[in-house]
């Protein structure tokens, strides 16, 4: 139990029996802890700059981009590389965080990444890339993704009902 000793003046002192044990062992260390003193905008500071570093760290952690990276209607983990094809989910669009070019389905070589944001918003797969092909060769691949066998059949009725 700790002494508390009271002075001439009747304070109390409580600082020479700080650590001493009641059977008379040795006094035990007594660790010194002081209190930094700082302004209010300083402490705000420091709070700020402490709270970014830990929302960097936890988005960097694995679990935070495993809830990020999931599927909103299936519930896929992009991250782990889950997706379903595009007729059973929309949002997954049979590709996880990446895949190969739409356009040209990939004889461009490149890699085009999901944005997710986009995806989870409009519950359907968006992508971010470029297709690398020439203008000339992109072009004949973009009429293909656009424009349906049907409609293409339609369009030569109609230029022969109005050359006829």
């Amino acid at each position: 139990m700790m002494e508390v000793d009271q002075d001439e003046e009747g304070q109390h002192n409580v600082g020479d029996s700080i650590g001493q044990l009641d059977d008379d062992s040795e006094a035990l260390p007594c660790p010194q802890v002081f209190a930094q003193q700082m302004s209010l905008a300083e402490f705000q500071r420091q709070a700020t700059y402490l709270t970014h570093n830990a929302v960097d760290d936890l988005k960097q952690s694995d679990d935070y981009k495993k809830w990020v990276n999931t599927c909103s209607v299936c519930r896929s983990c992009w991250y782990v590389n889950q997706c379903l094809p595009e007729s059973s989910c929309p949002e997954c669009a049979g590709f996880a965080l990446e895949r190969p070019c739409p356009i040209c389905k990939g004889k461009c070589g490149r890699i085009w990444t999901r944005d997710v944001e986009m995806s989870k918003s409009f519950r359907k797969a968006h992508w971010d890339g470029v297709c690398g092909l020439p203008d000339h060769e992109r072009h004949v691949y973009m009429l293909e993704l656009f424009m349906d066998e049907k409609d293409v059949l339609t369009g030569i009725e109609d230029l022969n009902t109005a050359a006829g």
